[in-house]
């Protein structure tokens, strides 16, 4: 298993992007981006795309076509 390091500033960020309400968002997105290598590469490696698909799923403004 590959280890995988979020640095505290975009732990930090990641955090201040989501309002007191979503933290756990963040919290969960965390905890997948660094359990699911699957979506380090689907995401690029880029965990603020990850957050902000999280994000915009949460909110109920994506859909996503064909899954599964």
């Amino acid at each position: 298993m590959t280890s995988i390091s979020i640095t505290p500033v975009q732990g930090r960020k990641l955090a201040a992007e989501h309002s007191v309400e979503n933290q756990q968002l963040a919290a969960d997105t965390i905890k997948t981006w660094k359990r699911d290598p699957k979506i380090r590469v689907e995401f690029n490696n880029n965990l603020t795309s990850y957050a902000a698909y999280r994000k915009a799923e949460a909110a109920g403004r994506l859909r996503i076509c064909g899954k599964g």
